[in-house]
């Protein structure tokens, strides 16, 4: 077989999904996405979903932008690929969302008014918005964190429209569960656990089913072995799957022991007989904060929703509360 049409057949045996019913999810995973559909649509405020690394996470969060309600809903997909360490982080996003110019000398504080009226016009259509935020883990300061209370906060004075999905790594937890005034808005944690053998048979089962070929399976007894090589890793169960699809294709020979355990050693997995334990979530008293600065700040702390704030009776909605002489002006 020449090596392009092996390259053909190798590219369609894990595509990423394109429908709903594409995706795979485990059992346990599919029932805590109930819960949390349930609560966007109520406009609950905070979703918090936990995952190591190559758990499957990214994939989640495309998940829910790609396939929340468009009649109910607008979603916002914000992937965080640096370290956050102040505010400046999440509302010029919105902003850019709504069709707001920010420009670069833009203050995040002179956008809160623009973006407020934004948000009452959704309340106005009986819509809501959906914010879906990847690498939350990243959020490392506490000042970064204040920016997603702020939004929130903010809400609670004319109107819920606002619902916001966060998924991260381990840490994220504990981030979020130190920030005394972000902690009371979670009212879901979701925990993305490794799969299970029977998770990895289905999941096979269901990817070589696109395949239009017998010869390109994968005996049932073969699953707990690659659970375990990949630990229930969604990530590395993925590469691994589909480096032995090319051999065995470029070898045309049938899925086996050997060509499992040369593509794990060729890719540095060790073997394991059983997957890796399921992640238990950390116990409240080791809910400790562990904020290290690693890169430079990337915007100015110009969100202070902390700071106490008489409010005129008159002054009912969102856009009104910045009509004031503390509101910055743009110059």
């Amino acid at each position: 077989m020449d090596q392009n049409t092996a390259a053909k057949i190798y590219s369609r045996v894990l595509t990423p999904p394109e429908h709903e019913d594409e995706y795979y999810f485990s059992e346990g995973l599919r029932s805590q996405l109930a819960r949390a559909r349930i609560l966007c649509a109520q406009v609950q405020p905070l979703i918090v979903f936990n995952g190591s690394p190559g758990s499957g996470r990214s994939t989640l969060a495309r998940w829910f932008y790609e396939h929340s309600s468009s009649d109910q809903h607008d979603v916002v997909l914000v992937s965080i690929f640096r370290r956050q360490r102040e505010a400046g982080w999440l509302l010029p996003r919105i902003a850019e969302f709504f069709g707001l110019a920010v420009p670069e000398q833009e203050t995040t504080a002179s956008l809160l008014q623009p973006v407020c009226q934004k948000l009452e016009e959704l309340i106005t259509e009986k819509r809501s918005l959906v914010i879906v935020i990847d690498a939350g883990e990243k959020l490392e300061h506490q000042n970064a964190l204040q920016e997603l209370h702020g939004l929130l906060h903010l809400q609670s004075i004319s109107g819920h429209c606002l619902s916001v999905i966060l998924l991260g790594g381990d840490r994220l937890n504990q981030l979020v569960q130190s920030n005394k005034d972000l902690a009371p808005y979670v009212c879901y944690r979701g925990d993305i656990n490794p799969l299970g053998a029977a998770d990895v048979a289905t999941f096979l089962k269901k990817s070589f089913a696109k395949v239009p070929n017998e010869e390109f399976s994968m005996p049932d007894d073969l699953a707990p072995l690659l659970c375990g090589i990949s630990q229930g890793n969604f990530t590395r169960l993925v590469n691994l799957v589909e480096a032995c699809c090319l051999e065995v294709r470029l070898q045309q020979k049938p899925f086996n022991r050997d060509i499992i355990d040369a593509v794990a050693e060729n890719l540095g997995y060790q073997a394991s007989s059983e997957p890796k334990p399921a992640r238990q979530r950390p116990k409240e008293k080791d809910l400790r904060p562990a904020i290290h600065a690693v890169q430079p700040e990337t915007g100015p702390a110009a969100i202070t929703p902390t700071t106490t704030k008489t409010v005129d009776p008159a002054k009912t909605s969102l856009s009104d509360l910045f009509q004031d002489d503390e509101t910055p002006s743009r110059s």
